[in-house]
């Protein structure tokens, strides 16, 4: 906005209550008696030209209806009234106190009332003349626009003054919604104009007329919901409604929550594409977005299962500022959390990896260690969730679970990393290597869930095949059985159960000398703190020994025969667990005679 060079004096007001504009002297712009006249002027460096003084008498009727045949008429009151306006386009924060003390914003809102009057009634004889109609439009602009522009002064003034015209100006601008803000033919540019200069005067007033905030809502949903209300505007609109709620508290106004759930498909849809291609300097149709999250359960289930939402928000995953990159976490950490909206999410964008790809790149790099841990816990409960993890969150899962400074982050990487191994159809080399690697991490619920997802491979022979023969498995169950937890080793040991209840594994577990001796000395021990875990590696020696094959690996462990006879002395098992602890006896014994011999 510029501040015009010789700007003509500021009009005058008799009495702010009842603006009666009157100049002195002969040099007037009559708003009077629908007549518009400027006697005198005066023209600045860059050929504008100026009254110097202005009326404006809101008793009588304001612009109403004139004939169109008369043209030339018309044209000459609204030049008049563009005129007018011109005084009041400007950034002059000292000159809009003035007008505001003067009474100028009273008169112009007066005047505004009753122009929208005469213009709502003369929607017929502006439907047979596109001249008329034209021109009384642009009658409305501009004074919605003076107005707004008079507004800009300093909030005491405006606090001060408002009372004087509140009247008025709710009473147009409710007018203002009704006819603009719903279906109208009018000019489409003149009609974006009136409709940002009702977001403008809310954004303005909301905060000393606190009084009719509900009313604020209901006009300015008439302009998101409204048909001929353009897209900007609607953005405008729906962004100041939440400009007028932020210090509104909802929790003690339900009809508002109502108004907003109503109309909640109209603002997701609104604020949902303008937030998708913003830059980072343009936040608002972001931030509306959450705001409209939080109003209640009810719109935060519908903004769930909108796509264009979830693209909107997804797209601010690497935003600059951490606030928002946190909202924009948390805002999907909702839709993963919500029972109910499982099968609009499972089947649509989560599947498609077009959260997963974005968070991916974000938990990579985000520098914030409080946000890092919420992108960290999205990614893997979205790994949780997934039929069929993708490769690239599984990839990322387990590069932070090695790598993650954070514990939080390390462990939950690391177990979502082993429930989505659980799923995996065709495990390869790289996730059964990961898994192992897992088994000795420094953290219990990780190393856990490493040792479930590794009983489940055992269902499937490839998955076998590459443990026992392509990877460093029974090295380090070695290392767990000697050195880990009870937990740890309880684990390890009933994997070795299952896979020595085959004997084509046989040769291949006997061939590590280290596990065996392991075993043995596990088994061995005076002070047993697990009895579930010293039983499995009882039942992985005897299943071992039952194939004569293999009995020569046991022979260099010569205390095994020793304990296994006390053992048999000892324990209270059923007598097939006995005869085959003996037959392993006699078996073994008989090697060592053999041996000897």
């Amino acid at each position: 906005m510029t501040k015009y060079a010789n700007k003509a004096p500021i009009p005058q007001y008799s009495d702010p209550a009842e603006p009666n504009l009157i100049s002195d002297g002969e040099d007037s712009l009559d708003f009077s008696e629908n007549v518009v006249e400027s006697s005198a002027s005066q023209t600045n460096a860059n050929g504008n030209t100026f009254s110097k003084h202005v009326r404006i008498n809101s008793d009588e009727a304001p612009h109403q209806p004139i004939p169109s045949t008369s043209h030339s008429q018309q044209q000459k009151h609204l030049l008049g009234i563009l005129e007018v306006s011109k005084y009041f386009c400007h950034d002059n924060l000292e000159d809009h106190n003035s007008e505001i003390e003067r009474g100028v914003a009273s008169g112009l809102a007066a005047l505004l009332r009753r122009s929208l009057f005469f213009y709502e009634q003369g929607r017929e004889k502006r439907e047979r003349s596109k001249d008329f109609k034209t021109s009384g439009l642009e009658y409305i602009v501009s004074l919605s626009t003076s107005l707004t522009m008079v507004l800009h002064c300093s909030e005491p003034k405006l606090e001060h003054h408002i009372q004087e015209f509140e009247s008025d100006l709710l009473a147009a601008l409710q007018t203002i919604g009704n006819i603009f803000g719903s279906h109208c033919e009018e000019d489409s540019i003149l009609t974006t104009v009136v409709l940002k200069n009702v977001c403008r005067t809310v954004g303005l007033i909301h905060r000393y007329v606190i009084h009719h905030t509900e009313m604020y809502v209901e006009i300015l949903l008439k302009i998101v919901t409204g048909e001929s209300s353009p897209n900007c505007v609607k953005v405008d609109a729906a962004d100041t409604i939440f400009l007028v709620l932020e210090t509104f508290p909802l929790q003690t106004n339900p009809g508002i929550v109502k108004l907003l759930e109503a109309n909640s498909s109209a603002l997701i849809s609104v604020l949902s594409t303008a937030a998708i291609p913003v830059s980072d300097d343009d936040l608002n149709p972001t931030l509306r977005l959450f705001d409209l999250a939080s109003v209640s359960v009810m719109i935060r289930a519908k903004m769930m299962k909108r796509r264009c939402t979830v693209l909107a928000v997804v797209r601010h995953f690497r935003h600059a500022s951490m606030d928002v990159r946190r909202k924009a976490y948390l805002f999907c950490q909702e839709i993963v959390d919500d029972p109910d909206a499982s099968n609009s999410y499972s089947s649509s964008l989560f599947l498609e990896n077009v959260v997963v790809d974005a968070l991916v790149e974000a938990a990579a790099v985000e520098s914030d260690p409080d946000t890092q841990v919420l992108a960290a816990s999205l990614l893997c409960k979205i790994t949780k969730i997934q039929p069929f993890p993708s490769t690239a969150a599984m990839d990322q899962a387990r590069r932070l679970a090695f790598s993650a400074s954070n514990e939080s982050i390390a462990t939950e990487c690391g177990v979502a990393y082993c429930e989505g191994m659980k799923k995996e159809p065709f495990p390869n080399h790289k996730h059964i290597s990961a898994l192992l690697d897992f088994t000795t991490l420094p953290y219990a619920n990780v190393r856990a869930k490493a040792f479930e997802s590794l009983e489940t491979l055992l269902t499937k022979s490839e998955s076998v095949e590459i443990l026992l023969k392509d990877t460093p498995f029974l090295e380090k169950f070695e290392e767990t059985v000697s050195d880990g937890s009870d937990d740890d080793c309880e684990a390890a040991l009933n994997i070795l159960r299952q896979l020595s209840r085959s004997s084509r594994h046989h040769d291949t577990i006997c061939q590590h000398a280290s596990l065996l001796g392991s075993l043995i000395a596990f088994v061995a021990q005076e002070d047993v703190t697990n009895r579930k875990a010293h039983f499995y590696g009882v039942e992985i020696i005897l299943a071992l020994l039952s194939n004569g094959e293999t009995t020569a690996a046991f022979l260099p462990f010569r205390r095994l025969l020793p304990w296994l006879v006390s053992f048999l002395n000892r324990t209270t098992a059923d007598d097939a667990f006995k005869e085959q602890v003996v037959a392993v006896i006699i078996r073994l014994s008989t090697a060592y005679l053999e041996q000897d011999e």
